[in-house]
């Protein structure tokens, strides 16, 4: 009997008669026994070799805690890491269950570290809102809540820890998070949307969960199990599908357009409106006045996935001015960053050039400008008249167009000529601010005439 003790043999009870022949035993590998044992059970056979080769996990029955209240009992689990971050840089999310209103809270996690933090968070919004305490939260023994352990311990909540590797014992976490996945998917699915926006997809999963009716609690939804009021259903509208929000207020001026095309990426969690992603400039406006096609998905466009995927989005356009004081000034060029060959030159301050020590002024000097006021009063009170003035027009041609029959050598200064004051005063242009400060230069005295101009003064005298 040892030698096929561990197989298990179930015979049904049966009269003596009726039981199996040699014949039929031998090809099923049994002894050929006459007569069988006859149990109206199953044979209990306590085999040590069974459990090694045959173990396998056993169903768990109820546990026979039952709540009374929100937030008597709190599941919380974290699911992640994504294979690629969200738009918003996340890669993990932490869900909070109530145990007896089936109610979910969604939490956007970038490390798992930060589960301390937000479920600090989660107790103070919970607790002021019902106005109960939280008095057991259930997870793993995830790295995560380890943070908790003695939080918990001082604020008196009972920590309830799964065995390791036992995660059917959280089902109702883990039972959450496979329902949030496949609706967040299918949403994903229907819109073709690019993966990277999955953190907005499952928060309106979670949006829409909350506000289901579910056999669990009669075909209520959760969230009228936890408010105490119905939700409204009116509100709703197709993920992923084209929607023009009311963009108006954010015009520069009064020939912008009132609105845009954009994605209708869910609802938000802090205003009383939906939130649209505009693919253009990559902008999320919150709006509650928006235009739905819930029968159009942008991203059903191939073209238009490559957009939000690879398109960085372009600066504003920039002007850019060349040095005005080593270069002519040149017509204004627009950059544009679609023209490679295009280089814009640096923008630099104009300056004041060091004064040089020069002889002679450069043939920028003007009469006009308020800085050669003084020298046009050195020039024509010199006493050497039109001699320093004859020899100022080769390297002058502004002093040399002016006619030499009106200046003579014992001319008025600029106190006792109204005319030349006013002239000397005069504003200059503001192109002429860049000149060279002339009034600090100082003319050499000059001993002797050169012969041309002693020759010609006479001869000018004469004439007057």
């Amino acid at each position: 009997m040892k030698s096929f003790s561990h197989v298990r043999v179930k015979m049904v009870s049966m009269p003596l008669p009726s039981l199996p022949s040699r014949q039929f035993l031998k090809p099923i590998g049994l002894p050929a026994l006459l007569p069988l044992p006859i149990y109206g059970k199953r044979l209990n056979f306590q085999c040590q070799s069974c459990p090694l080769g045959k173990s396998s996990r056993l169903s768990l029955g109820p546990t026979g805690h039952k709540t009374s209240a929100p937030l008597e009992l709190i599941f919380s689990d974290v699911w992640g890491p994504a294979p690629l971050f969200s738009s918003d840089g996340y890669r993990y999310f932490v869900i909070f269950v109530d145990a007896y209103t089936k109610y979910v809270w969604y939490y956007h996690l970038v490390a798992k570290s930060d589960v301390y933090s937000v479920f600090h968070q989660f107790q103070t919004l919970v607790e002021r809102q019902f106005s109960l305490k939280i008095k057991y939260v259930q997870t793993d023994c995830g790295g995560e809540y380890r943070k908790l352990f003695t939080f918990f311990q001082t604020v008196g909540i009972h920590h309830r820890l799964i065995c390791p590797h036992t995660h059917e014992q959280n089902g109702s976490a883990e039972r959450c998070h496979r329902h949030i996945m496949e609706t967040g998917l299918t949403l994903l699915g229907q819109c073709k949307a690019p993966f990277r926006f999955w953190n907005y997809t499952f928060e309106t999963s979670v949006y829409l969960i909350n506000h289901m009716p579910t056999p669990v609690l009669a075909h209520c939804s959760t969230f009228d199990c936890l408010f105490h009021w119905s939700p409204v259903y009116h509100f709703l509208r197709t993920f992923g599908c084209l929607c023009f929000p009311f963009l108006r207020p954010y015009n520069n001026h009064k020939l912008d357009f009132h609105s845009s095309p954009c994605v209708f990426f869910g609802y938000s969690s802090s205003h009383l409106g939906y939130r649209c992603f505009d693919i253009a400039s990559h902008c999320i406006y919150i709006s509650r006045h928006v235009r739905f096609h819930e029968h159009v998905f942008p991203f059903d466009n191939s073209e238009q996935i490559a957009k939000v995927s690879t398109t960085i989005p372009i600066p504003p356009t920039t002007v850019t001015l060349p040095n005005l004081l080593n270069h002519p000034p040149p017509p204004t060029s627009i950059s544009h960053p679609n023209s490679p060959q295009h280089t814009a030159l640096p923008l630099q301050t104009a300056t004041r050039p060091q004064l040089a020590t020069i002889p002679w002024p450069s043939s920028h000097a003007c009469l006009s400008n308020p800085y050669d006021a003084g020298l046009s009063h050195k020039l024509i009170s010199s006493p050497h008249g039109l001699g320093a003035l004859s020899s100022l027009s080769s390297a002058s041609p502004t002093l040399a167009s002016i006619p030499t029959d009106s200046v003579s050598a014992d001319s008025p200064s600029s106190a006792d000529s109204p005319m030349l004051e006013a002239a000397s005063s005069s504003s200059s242009p503001a192109g002429l601010q860049l000149m060279v400060d002339l009034s600090s230069y100082q003319l050499p005295q000059v001993s002797s005439l050169p012969p041309s101009s002693s020759a010609s003064l006479p001869a000018r005298s004469s004439q007057r």
